[in-house]
């Protein structure tokens, strides 16, 4: 079998589709205040999962990275689209105070900004000056597991099959890997993490296709136990020196414009 990514090999005891980890460059728009290697800690087994990132795990904490600074924005802007066919939230509520959507975003950007609030169609200041985009350096050694492959979804779901069909999933494919079912895609991820791979050592992370000339990672930081698993690498990083994410950087503009979004 042929991989389009130098040395990628299938694992011998799990089946699985690994790829060597040589120290790249990746990119991450994280929190100044929280930093980019801190992501939430996660709940028990039991745990509402509906609210978490696509591979969180249970008991685990889990950054995503990504290949490219526009994947990064990518990633981090998708919840600010607009639904299909909505037309702008924000049009009746300025208007019924006498004010254009840009002043009315402006006079509540600060107080939206602390409470967390996503503006469909809109990117508030506040947002931005909150966060830094961050470049992490991936270990030098160590394996990615491919999930987008045949091989990986042949094994997934022969290990997982039974328990996942449960939970109402029909099948394993690349729509479950991408969609939002958190049911199935924690248990993957959990599947994944607890792998021993056959040179004896843990994945620490693994690989979701993004767009096709873009990856995003998910990245295991610290397994149940805080403790550090034989092999397991620490990650350096450092951030940009731009203080906040300028309206006009071009990895941003190029994510708003595609994605509809008016940058404030």
């Amino acid at each position: 079998m042929t991989f389009h990514r130098p040395g990628a090999r299938v694992c011998a005891r799990t089946g699985l589709v690994l790829v060597p980890s040589a120290g790249e460059p990746a990119y991450r728009v994280a929190l100044s205040s929280y930093g980019p290697l801190n992501p939430p800690a996660r709940g028990p087994v039991g745990a509402d999962v509906s609210s978490w990132s696509r591979y969180d795990t249970y008991d685990g904490r889990t950054v995503y990275t990504a290949s490219t600074r526009g994947c990064a924005f990518d990633e981090v802007l998708a919840g600010f689209r607009r639904w299909l066919g909505a037309r702008d939230s924000l049009a009746k509520d300025a208007a019924a105070v006498g004010l254009s959507v840009p002043e009315f975003l402006r006079a509540v950007d600060e107080d939206w900004a602390e409470l967390g609030v996503m503006v469909p169609g809109h990117l508030p200041r506040a947002w931005r000056t909150a966060r830094l985009l961050y470049t992490v350096t991936d270990p030098p050694s160590g394996w990615w597991v491919m999930l987008d492959t045949a091989e990986s979804i042949a094994t997934i779901r022969a290990a997982l099959g039974e328990r996942l069909a449960v939970g109402g999933v029909t099948d394993v494919d690349l729509a479950l890997l991408h969609g939002p079912d958190r049911f199935a895609t924690v248990r993957i991820a959990g599947w994944v993490r607890s792998a021993v791979l056959d040179d004896g050592t843990p994945p620490a992370r693994h690989r979701v296709p993004q767009q096709a000339r873009r990856r995003r990672r998910a990245r295991l930081l610290a397994p149940p136990s805080g403790r550090r698993p034989p092999g397991r690498h620490r990650t350096a990083h450092r951030r940009h020196r731009r203080p906040d994410h300028n309206r006009q950087r071009p990895d941003l503009r190029d994510t708003a414009t595609r994605y509809g979004l008016t940058v404030h």
